[in-house]
């Protein structure tokens, strides 16, 4: 078991490495460095109780109770425009090079590419697909239907939205107030193929009411939204783990 000093300066030393990690990699402020590794080397008191402890687990928790509070201030902060250029140039061109990024966002290509892997790490970026026309690959018919529930308890909403997420056919589906429940959209290769379709959802008892079908005849507009209009500068309403920005 280790001693009360020797558990102080273990402490001591994993709130200074954590600091040092974070420093050099998120460039937090020197003086913060130093509070937090002054601070974690003084007034511990370890307890005959807590010696019998798991002895990794102690002394995370002695390094944790120090840093806890010079880190809760700065948990969540707001994308700033750089971070929009960045997320806008995926959104629109996909998986890009890192010089080309760069150059998109206007900043170096090193801090860029930071930024970019410290936007997947918050979940701002799902992923990266390619926009396909389907209509030179192969003949489909796309059918968007509205979907009224006889009863809106959340029995019937999760047995309608399992039925649709087992069904490749429909691509999209949103759940909606007022008149109807839900916008359901699907593509199937012929309208023989839909009405199937249809027909084992109405087989598989999901409480439906009713339902309308629109037979779609082209696509005027299919885009991403646009971030830099949506978000407003002064206060972006999205938020992520805290980390200093790069310059």
């Amino acid at each position: 078991i280790f001693t009360p000093l020797q558990l102080r300066y273990a402490a001591a030393s994993v709130a200074h490495y954590c600091c040092a990690f974070y420093s050099r990699f998120c460039r937090l402020p020197t003086r913060l460095l130093q509070i937090m590794s002054q601070n974690s080397s003084q007034n511990f008191i370890v307890s005959p109780k807590r010696r019998t402890k798991s002895r990794l687990q102690f002394i995370i928790t002695l390094a944790q109770t120090r840093c806890g509070e010079s880190f809760k201030h700065m948990k969540k902060f707001g994308l700033d425009s750089t971070d929009i250029r960045i997320l806008c140039a995926v959104q629109q061109h996909g998986q890009l090079s890192k010089t080309k990024l760069a150059a998109i966002a206007n900043i170096s290509a090193t801090p860029c590419w930071a930024r970019l892997d410290r936007l997947k790490a918050a979940g701002f970026i799902r992923g990266y697909h390619g926009e396909l026309a389907l209509n030179k690959i192969f003949d489909f018919t796309q059918v968007v239907v509205t979907v009224s529930l006889i009863h809106h308890r959340k029995l019937d909403f999760d047995r309608f939205e399992a039925f649709i997420l087992t069904h490749d056919e429909f691509t999209e589906c949103i759940a909606t107030g007022g008149g109807t429940d839900y916008v359901v959209r699907a593509i199937c290769q012929n309208l023989t193929l839909f009405q199937e379709l249809m027909e084992t959802m109405l087989a598989a008892d999901l409480s439906i009411d009713r339902y309308m079908t629109y037979i779609v005849t082209r696509t005027i507009k299919a885009t991403q939204p646009n971030l830099t209009k949506l978000i407003v500068k002064e206060s972006l309403p999205v938020t992520m783990s805290k980390q200093p920005t790069f310059q």
